[in-house]
């Protein structure tokens, strides 16, 4: 045996007895080595998450303080990516009483290191911005390696009651012992609503204990549940608890809070009231000059909504009850710029400065899975819009926030969401958003395609209209050439990779954003294919319905963003010197959810390809994801022909 292989061997059992030995320097005082066994793959496990919400009455106030305490234990190296933490809490939270440490391994044993440094940022939530009151403590756990442990404990004060149920706390993740708990004085009447528990394994217990009532939801160990969907919707499948105070006494005095949805109303109209009109005279300058000639109101409305929409940026605003309470119309002027309370709060002045009425209106976006029929709480809604009501009663939900949206169009999110309509004081209403049709979003694309030189060529020009305009312009607009080849390609791409697109002109269609029109011209090579004296065309350029399929692994509601059609034409020239061999049949397919229509006719030397789909949902149930595929793979399958062309 040679001294190079003796010298390779010897390294081997060095490295096997070091990794036994690194094995072997991990105490087992955490479990590390039942859990190593059990969890392989994972980086973390949380050994216990623990919470507890005091609800108290002292000094003849509310008070609101949350003890948490968190346990994990780290199974590999990935730990020191662990380690960075965050604590955040805003103008309605104060944390005090962090404490954290980490017990890591070493030479058998556990060594106790404590975090030392904490410091405190500003948080920009989303990156949006412009100004946010939020803050976050940070600090890192310190020489966190596999087999370390960390435990972080701290203490929350919760300053307004009314924003409690803005913390929903979720239950139900991978976990050895996850405990949610309420201790909640008796002269408070706490609710709770509680969504997708269902099969979640969570155990509830009630009992008394001298003046206070606790509340405990436990979720002892269990197995890790791969989740696979959309994290954006994440309320509509992942266990949560609403809580929310109905009243409470102090001194023998009782203060309803959130007992019915006419409380809430009470509580959000404060807020709103708090407006201070307008003192200077340039809003109804501003309102007349926009309107100027004019004839009916509603052409008015459209006018100021427009200018608002145009005019004024959106920008995401955080600061305190600045994110509850509309700034003043004479401010959001000046700036030119606001969140969706301050766009609505400047639409609505502009309109009162006409005498035209309009109202406050809160929503909810679609990733919020609930209503205020469900839910009277500030959970239920996250965003403001205005409300105009003609004559007649019909309701104009205006949205400034999105500069592509045409006039009379909801928002796609906030489509079959309820919302909360503010009339006066003691007035409000509750109304549904509607779900617009698939037609009024629809692309119709009409081609003309013939074989020149062996390759497929032709010219197209396409018209998309209703939320399909507006994400086409906001995809096309200030691209330059070679961008804006690359994203129509994105999104209408034709045949094959081998698709080259020219002479991309895109408009809007005059002037309006709720139609764009784009021409352009392309060529495809290598498409065709030639067996003997055959050539064998797939005429289904359009590639875009491929990806309808669902991940048989997805288990949450697949949440789509508005309902939509294709029209699809496709005139095709037959080469010279060649019939029509084989033409394929019509196909059709039909569910609640979608249906389409495939057909191939012949005009003179001319082949006609019609392709018409319908998406008719926003929503798909994890039940309904089966027969959403059935018809997906018959789709497919009917897509998936080609014509046979012959010499005469």
């Amino acid at each position: 045996m040679g001294l190079g292989m003796i010298n390779r061997i010897s390294l081997v059992l060095s490295l096997l007895i070091l990794g036994n030995l690194s094995f072997a320097q991990i105490s087992n005082d955490y479990g590390y080595d039942e859990y190593k066994k059990r969890y392989p793959k994972e980086s973390y496990l949380f050994l216990e998450i623990k919470s507890v919400d005091v609800f108290d009455i002292e000094k003849g106030e509310m008070t609101i303080e949350t003890i948490f305490d968190e346990k994990i234990l780290y199974l590999n190296n990935n730990a020191y990516n662990l380690s960075s933490r965050g604590l955040y809490y805003d103008q309605f939270s104060e944390v005090y009483d962090i404490e954290a440490f980490s017990m890591n391994p070493e030479n058998g044993k556990y060594k106790k290191e404590k975090v030392k440094n904490f410091t405190e940022e500003q948080t920009i939530a989303d990156g949006v911005s412009f100004y946010d009151d939020s803050r976050t403590t940070k600090f890192k756990f310190p020489n966190l390696k596999e087999g370390s442990y960390s435990q972080m404990k701290h203490s929350r004060k919760t300053k307004d009651y009314h924003l409690i149920s803005q913390r929903s706390f979720r239950l139900g993740s991978y976990r050895k012992l996850e405990v949610k708990q309420f201790k909640v004085h008796e002269d408070i009447d706490l609710g709770f609503e509680l969504f997708n528990m269902g099969k979640s394994g969570i155990e509830f217990s009630e009992i008394k204990e001298g003046k206070y009532k606790i509340y405990t939801w436990e979720l002892k160990e269990k197995e890790k549940e791969n989740i696979y969907g959309d994290d954006e919707y994440d309320m509509y499948y992942t266990p949560h608890i609403v809580p929310y105070v109905k009243s409470y006494i102090i001194n023998g005095e009782k203060t309803d809070v959130f007992n019915n949805l006419g409380d809430l109303y009470k509580w959000y109209y404060s807020l709103v009231e708090q407006v201070n009109p307008t003192e200077k005279e340039e809003l109804k300058l501003l309102a007349d000059s926009i309107t100027n000639g004019a004839e009916t109101e509603l052409e008015k409305v459209k006018r100021i909504y427009y200018w608002v929409q145009n005019k004024v940026k959106y920008i995401a605003f955080g600061d305190g009850y600045g994110g509850f309470i509309p700034r003043d119309p004479d401010l959001i002027y000046e700036r030119r710029f606001g969140d969706c309370k301050d766009m609505s709060c400047l639409t609505i002045n502009l309109l009162k400065e006409l005498e035209i009425p309009a109202y406050f209106t809160w929503v909810g976006t679609r990733s919020i899975p609930y209503g205020y029929s469900k839910l009277f709480t500030p959970q239920v809604d996250n965003h403001m819009i205005a409300t105009y009501v003609n004559k007649e009663g019909e309701k104009y939900f205006l949205d400034a926030t999105d500069s592509y949206l045409e006039f009379g169009r909801p928002s796609a999110f906030i489509q079959g969401k309820e919302v909360l309509i503010s009339f006066d004081k003691e007035k409000y209403e509750l109304a549904e958003v509607p779900i617009l049709a698939p037609a009024i979003n629809s692309e119709t694309e009409k081609l003309k395609v013939s074989i020149e030189e062996e390759e497929l060529k032709g010219i197209g020009e396409v018209l998309f209209t209703g939320y399909y305009a507006g994400d086409v312009f906001r995809d096309f607009n200030n691209a330059d050439e070679e961008q804006l080849k690359d994203r129509f390609k994105r999104r209408l791409l034709k045949g094959s990779n081998k698709f080259i697109v020219n002479n991309i002109k895109f408009e809007r269609v005059n002037e309006s954003k709720d139609s764009v029109s784009v021409t352009y011209d392309f060529e495809i090579g290598n498409y065709l294919k030639s067996i003997g004296d055959a050539l064998y065309l797939d005429l289904n350029l359009s590639k875009q319905l491929k990806d309808l399929k669902v991940d048989e692994k997805h288990n949450t509601p697949l949440v789509l963003e508005y309902k939509w059609q294709l029209d699809k034409t496709f005139e095709f020239t037959l080469p010279q010197g060649y019939k029509i061999d084989f033409l394929p049949e019509e196909k059709m397919g039909k569910n609640e959810m979608m249906n389409y229509n495939i057909s191939y006719q012949t005009k003179g030397d001319k082949i006609v390809y019609n392709l018409f789909y319908q998406l008719n949902t926003i929503l798909v149930e994890v039940d309904g994801l089966e027969e959403w595929n059935k018809i997906v793979k018959k789709l497919a399958s009917d897509l998936d022909e080609s014509i046979k062309l012959i010499k005469e």
